[in-house]
């Protein structure tokens, strides 16, 4: 996979964007969360050229012209036990890279240290002391641009031609001889990003502008819209479930409106799409199917069994890691999980009734490349981390605690759907002061009506709660 044109002028270009915007948070520090995470939340569903590191060239020049300088984390042990985590992630970097003696491997020890500087930064005197009041409905604003364009780009693809599903595969000639239409990661992973959305889009919903609560409000239909025009059953599942839960709060006579008003959108989407078979009765059926195959038998069903894949993957992590104890507790050294799988993958599709080809290497979903890749260790230092952050949110007595909790529970449920592991808000999360520990902050600090005062430049006070 070479580098092209394109992928090199957006690479150029968002590092521009990251270096001048962190840059200017330097001069404006009361915004530099709001910065920081719509600037990921923008990179992360890009794949312009087939790669998937804009978020991290992003995040890495941001860092670069806003260095931190001090620390002071509250939660020591949350803190020290994220360095650790990184500490071991870089080693089985490090070993892979050894291993599959590839120098462009180099990528990943770096990545895991920008989150490193991450970490010190969100966790410095004066980020971790501030709380950024704007901070949600700046998100909701973003959920909403997202959902347009990519809405947008859907809609215009498919009256040149190109069937929603096959965008992510098509590259077609469209006024320059090599412009890829590909420009999305696939759409679970694109849609990974509304796991930061979403509750924002609660919390914005709460505002006391009404306009922002229309903002808001237009918002959450668009985010439904998208799970189904792309037909996401994790984006949509998660959509469901955040909705179910906030019930209570928004009333149920806004929760039917807004149920009728989606039914009625996708209805009139399914007498317009291109492909009839794939419309409103499909995606309702696909999405009650959805992890049918765990207890699939022995014969292929494409509907029923449409996630075999994923539960072959899954399944092929224990013969990798039994093969001896140190693969067992270490693993094999990171981005290696594809050439340690691909002939149990094989089997174990035949064993299902799928026929296959076998293949040196292939991609898996994230749980399968943690375990494999990290081993027992790896696999504990995650699941830690999910349990102290999720302990976190709940502990911000908010009204929307269980909604961060559920969150993080549908963040872990990402892992067994999509490759997440590249991408930087997926640590984010995990971190002490990460972005769901920020939102619920927030939420707190709305629920017992405090304000904020900010600092700002030349201006070396701590931002105080009052």
């Amino acid at each position: 996979m070479g580098l092209d044109l394109a992928t090199i002028f957006a690479s150029v270009f968002v590092a521009v964007i990251g270096f001048g915007l962190g840059n200017y948070t330097r001069r404006k520090p009361h915004l530099y969360t709001r910065c920081l995470v719509i600037g990921l939340l923008s990179t992360t569903p890009l794949m312009i050229g087939l790669f998937t590191w804009y978020d991290e060239i992003f995040l890495g020049f941001f860092l670069l012209s806003n260095m931190p300088k001090s620390f002071r984390g509250k939660n020591k042990f949350h803190f020290m036990l994220f360095v650790l985590f990184i500490a071991y992630m870089v080693g089985e970097c490090f070993h892979g890279m050894i291993v599959l003696e590839s120098i462009r491997k180099i990528r990943w020890p770096i990545f895991f240290l920008i989150l490193l500087l991450l970490l010190y930064k969100i966790n410095s005197k004066k980020e971790e002391s501030m709380i950024d009041e704007g901070l949600a409905f700046a998100i909701t604003v973003f959920g909403l641009l997202f959902s347009v364009v990519f809405l947008g780009y859907g809609i215009v693809t498919e009256a040149l031609g190109v069937y929603r599903q096959d965008i992510q595969a098509a590259m077609l000639g469209y006024g320059w001889s090599n412009f890829r239409w590909a420009i999305w990661a696939h759409f679970s992973y694109t849609t990974f990003i509304f796991i930061v959305t979403l509750p924002a889009v609660f919390m914005t919903l709460y505002d006391k502008k009404p306009k922002r609560r229309q903002v808001a409000w237009i918002t959450l239909i668009l985010l439904f819209i998208v799970a189904y025009y792309y037909d996401v059953r994790i984006a949509a599942i998660y959509l469901i479930g955040s909705l179910l839960l906030i019930i209570p709060r928004l009333g149920v006579a806004k929760v039917v409106i807004i149920i009728l008003l989606l039914v009625s959108i996708f209805a009139i989407d399914t007498q317009l799409r291109q492909s009839k078979e794939r419309g409103l009765k499909f995606f309702f059926k696909d999405l009650s199917q959805t992890g049918g195959s765990i207890w699939s038998k022995d014969t292929y069903d494409p509907i029923s069994s449409r996630d075999l894949d994923r539960k072959v993957w899954f399944l092929s992590i224990f013969p990798a890691l039994t093969d001896n104890w140190l693969n067992l507790f270490f693993g094999y050294g990171f981005r290696r999980a594809g050439y340690v799988i691909a002939p149990h993958v094989y089997n174990l599709l035949i064993h299902y009734g799928k026929k296959g080809s076998s293949a040196d290497t292939i991609g898996s979903e994230a749980i399968t490349n943690i375990a494999v890749d990290t081993g027992i260790i790896g696999i504990v230092l995650f699941l830690a981390l999910f349990v102290i952050v999720g302990r976190t949110v709940y502990l911000n007595k908010g009204k929307f605690r269980w909604l961060f909790v559920f969150s993080i529970l549908s963040t872990f449920a990402w892992l067994f759907v999509t490759n997440i592991i590249d991408i930087v808000i997926f640590y984010y999360i995990l971190m002490p002061s990460g972005i769901f520990v920020q939102l619920a902050r927030l939420s707190v600090s709305r629920t017992n009506k405090q304000t904020v005062r900010y600092a700002y430049p030349n201006n070396d006070k701590k931002p105080l709660l009052r």
